[in-house]
C-alpha cells in the first residue's frame, strides 16, 4: 500500500482577498479587459453573449423505485461517453448508469481489501475517463479504469501527519488536488472561527506535495459546550468556494461578484467581475432566513447573535465546465429566490444568466449541460441530468 507523503514548502505568494492589482475603473461598453501586473482584469458592465438554458425537466432521473436509487447524499461524475458513475455516501459500492440512466453495472463490495469499500465518500474523474475513489473514514483512495476495474489502492497521507488532507479534484496527468485545513488562532470565548485552507498538488508517493495558494474559510458558529465544534454558518456570511477542471481553478470569496482564475501553478491569470450592485434583505426576508434553519438548529439565540450581515452574499458558488466557461452561482432560496448562475466565457466576458433546475445540487456541468443531484420532498435521493441549450446565439 502506498502512501502520498512529504510537503515542499513553495512560498504561499498569493493569498486569496489580500491580492492588491489594479484600482476600479469603469467599463466601457458591455466588457473591458486590461492587464495588471501579468493579471487580466475582465470588468463586465452587462450581459452580452449567447443566451443558455437548462431544460425544466432532466432527461436522466434515477430516482426511488428504479434500480440504482439512492438513500444518502451522492457523489458522481458523467464520463465522455455519457455513462454516469455514482457513489452514495458510506455505500460500499460505485453504480454505473448508461446514458439514458439504466443501471449496468455496481463495482465493490463491503471490505478493507483493494476493489472494496470502508464507506465511499467521494468518486472522482481522472485522465482518459478513468476513475478515483476516496473514503474520507480511512483516508483509502483507489484508482479504477474507465471500466470501471480496480487498478490501485493507496493511502492520503498529510505532510507531518497534520492537518489531515481531503482529495477534491483528479488533475489531467492523474495527479490530486488536495486541501488541507488549518485553524485561524482567535480570541478565548469567540464565538466564531474560521481556518486557513491551502490547496497542495500530490503527484506521486515519492514527491513532496506542491503547494497552490490559501485562503480564509467562511465563518462558523462555534458550539457552546465545545469550542472545537462547529454548528454551522452565520445567516448571508458569504462562503469562499473554487472548483478546479482542465482549465485551472477558479475561485470566489463570495462577497462580491468577482472570480478568480488560477492556473495549476497557484498563479493568477485572471480577475473577472460583473457589475452587482450590494442586495440587502428586508426585516421581513431576514425572519424567513431564521424560519428556514429552526428545525435544524438547537443554538437559535447564538445563531442570531453571530448573524449580523443584512445584505445578501453575491457569489455562492463557482463551477468551471470543460468547455471553458466559468460559472457563479448567486440568489438566495432561503427567502424563496431561483438560484442563478453568471456564465463567463473563457475570454472573462459576461455571457447570460442561467436559472439553475429547482433543487438541484450541481455535481458537474459539460458543455451539453448539467449532473445533479436533488433531494424530493420524501427524503428520496435523485441523479439527474439537464440538457444545456442555446436560446439565442452571438454577441451584440
Amino acid at each position: 500500500m502506498s502512501a502520498l507523503q512529504g510537503w515542499r514548502r513553495a512560498p504561499l505568494w498569493f493569498t486569496i482577498g489580500l491580492v492588491g492589482v489594479a484600482c476600479r475603473q469603469p467599463p466601457v461598453g458591455p466588457s473591458q479587459s486590461r492587464d495588471s501586473a501579468g493579471v487580466r482584469i475582465v470588468e463586465n458592465d452587462r450581459a452580452s453573449g449567447p443566451v443558455l438554458a437548462f431544460d425544466s425537466l432532466p432527461v436522466v432521473d434515477i430516482g426511488p423505485g428504479s434500480a440504482g436509487e439512492f438513500f444518502s447524499p451522492i457523489s458522481a461524475v458523467r464520463l465522455s461517453d455519457g455513462r454516469i458513475v455514482a457513489a452514495g455516501w458510506a455505500t460500499t459500492e460505485l453504480k454505473v448508469f448508461d446514458r439514458h440512466g439504466r443501471l449496468l453495472a455496481t463495482v465493490g463490495r463491503k471490505g478493507g481489501g483493494p476493489g472494496e469499500f470502508e464507506a465511499l465518500g467521494w468518486v472522482y474523474r481522472g485522465p482518459g475517463d478513468s476513475l478515483v475513489t476516496f473514503e474520507p473514514g480511512t483516508q483509502r483512495l483507489q484508482r479504477w479504469s474507465p471500466a470501471p476495474r480496480f487498478s490501485a489502492l493507496g493511502l492520503l497521507v498529510s505532510p507531518g501527519g497534520r492537518p489531515t488532507a481531503s482529495l477534491r479534484s483528479v488533475l489531467a496527468d492523474g495527479s490530486l488536488l488536495v486541501s488541507t485545513r488549518l485553524a485561524e488562532s482567535s480570541k478565548s470565548g469567540a464565538l466564531t472561527a474560521r481556518g486557513w485552507i491551502t490547496l497542495f498538488r500530490a503527484r506521486t508517493a515519492s514527491e513532496p506535495w506542491d503547494s497552490l495558494f490559501s485562503f480564509l474559510s467562511g465563518l462558523t458558529i462555534r458550539h457552546p459546550a465545545n469550542p472545537n465544534w462547529s454548528i454551522g454558518q452565520p445567516l448571508l456570511a458569504p462562503i469562499p468556494s473554487y472548483h478546479q477542471s482542465s482549465g485551472g481553478i477558479v475561485y470566489a470569496a463570495g462577497d462580491r461578484f468577482e472570480v478568480h482564475l488560477l492556473d495549476m501553478t497557484g498563479r493568477l491569470r485572471m480577475i473577472v467581475r460583473r457589475k452587482a450592485e450590494p442586495r440587502a434583505v428586508s426585516s421581513r426576508e431576514f425572519e424567513q432566513l431564521v424560519e428556514s434553519r429552526k428545525p435544524n438548529v438547537q443554538h437559535l439565540a447564538r445563531l442570531l447573535e453571530v448573524s449580523t450581515s443584512r445584505v445578501r452574499p453575491a457569489v455562492a458558488a463557482v463551477w468551471l465546465s470543460q468547455d471553458g466557461r466559468t460559472w457563479a452561482e448567486f440568489g438566495e432560496p432561503g427567502i424563496g429566490e431561483r438560484r442563478m448562475a453568471s456564465v463567463f466565457d473563457s475570454t472573462g466576458r459576461w455571457e447570460s444568466d442561467v436559472p439553475l433546475p429547482i433543487g438541484a445540487q450541481v455535481l458537474q456541468i459539460d458543455r451539453d449541460g448539467l449532473l445533479a443531484s436533488m433531494k424530493d420532498a420524501d427524503g428520496f435521493y435523485h441523479l439527474q441530468f439537464y440538457p444545456l441549450r442555446v436560446k439565442r446565439a452571438g454577441y451584440d
